[in-house]
């Protein structure tokens, strides 16, 4: 089951406590782009269904 955006939050809070370093903003860049991708999706799949 995929996690909640709040969910994904926590975790991600949580792990940065457990590793340092720059993964955590790149996890959430990565987050932001696949969001932002998911609702092209969408978009695109309106149109033809």
């Amino acid at each position: 089951m995929m996690p909640t955006i709040i969910e994904a939050e926590k975790i991600l809070e949580e792990a940065e406590q457990c590793n340092l370093g720059s993964w955590e903003n790149h996890s959430r860049v990565a987050a932001h782009c696949a969001e932002k991708i998911a609702e092209l999706c969408e978009e695109i799949l309106k149109k033809f269904l």
